[in-house]
């Protein structure tokens, strides 16, 4: 059952304005007094009022609405995430709203409050960063909502909130180990940005530790960032191949830094694996159709979004007081042509 949200006439009430004078504002600010308009903003934050659109999210009831919000359209595994999810919801007559926050959390939580406004019974947010008004509002409003694709080291980092994923620092932990065990020493590594990305900074944290716990301390140079764009991440790989002093192996954040990052070797005459060894994670599509197919870290964002789909649809019939959970997704090694033991 859905907690009555604050109304029209309780912001109107502690902004000492009209219900007119509101519901004007929220349809037209510019008719409204700029003073009376600021008065009314406060109200609405304080109350943690959003405008429902849905006539029966109005009365308490379920609207078989469902949204998620994912960083971006252009990957392939966020795509297969997405079709899946929608897939089985769809299924048990659900609509899901899906938009994108491209990796700014403010985004996000202007995502998140249309959904709100649209009478949403539960929003899907990737990974564990967020902003903590949007857990808040959705508190208040009695949405349901569930993290996935990226499990927290400590399950006290989201005690309160469902959560299923794969452990991030596992991922990366698990990457760089094997570059180790082929005996690779000189590693650079391109990571993607952790600016809105929680599980590239625990990729990033898991291959640092994995290198540093068996002495490896790559040069500054040889440690970039970069966004999960080919161009720049090409860009990036082609500035450390040309140094006097190249790396044998890189390993890089996700696919797209690899995809980049083969394509770079390659402009330069070197040969993946014999000169290089290239090691991505996710197994995009694509991946094992490279030349040489890719040495990846497969995802299961198909698993991934059937869960979800399961477990939100829990959550949404379950009992105010259902305690959390955090469930933990395996990933899986696809060890391919693109990495090679040194001396072999």
């Amino acid at each position: 059952m859905k907690i009555r949200g604050s109304t029209i006439t309780d912001v109107a009430r502690k902004a000492g304005t009209s219900p007119a004078t509101v519901s004007r504002y929220f349809s037209n600010p510019d008719m409204v007094h700029a003073d009376t308009g600021r008065r009314i903003e406060d109200a609405a934050t304080q109350l943690n009022y959003i405008r429902n659109r849905s006539a029966a999210a109005t009365r308490g009831q379920n609207t078989g609405t469902i949204g998620m919000v994912v960083p971006t359209f252009e990957s392939s595994i966020f795509a297969e995430l997405i079709e899946h999810f929608t897939t089985d919801l769809s299924a048990l007559g659900q609509t899901v709203l899906i938009a994108t926050n491209h990796y700014d959390l403010d985004r996000e939580v202007q995502a998140v409050k249309t959904f709100a406004e649209h009478g949403v019974d539960g929003v899907i947010l990737i990974g564990g960063q967020h902003d903590p008004a949007i857990s808040t509002l959705l508190k208040a409003r009695g949405i349901q909502l569930l993290c996935v694709w990226n499990l927290p080291q400590d399950i006290s980092d989201a005690p309160d909130i469902d959560v299923i994923g794969i452990d991030n620092f596992d991922i990366g932990h698990a990457a760089a180990t094997h570059m180790l065990d082929l005996g690779h020493r000189d590693i650079a590594c391109i990571f993607g940005s952790s600016d809105g990305n929680d599980r590239a900074e625990a990729r990033q944290r898991g291959i640092v530790s994995a290198l540093n716990a068996r002495g490896v301390v790559p040069p500054a140079p040889w440690l970039c960032q970069t966004r999960y764009d080919l161009r720049m991440a090409r860009v990036i790989a082609t500035d450390i191949l040309k140094r006097d002093h190249r790396p044998s192996a890189i390993i890089c954040g996700n696919d797209i830094i690899a995809f980049a990052t083969i394509w770079a070797a390659q402009q330069l005459g070197l040969n993946i694996p014999q000169d290089l060894s290239v090691m991505g994670i996710g197994d995009f599509k694509g991946a094992a159709d490279m030349n040489p197919p890719l040495s990846t870290i497969r995802i299961p964002a198909r698993f991934i979004g059937q869960m979800a789909a399961r477990r939100i649809m829990d959550l949404i019939n379950a009992p105010d007081d259902t305690p959390a959970r955090h469930l933990k997704i395996d990933f899986e090694m696809k060890m391919r042509q693109s990495t090679k033991a040194i001396g072999r």
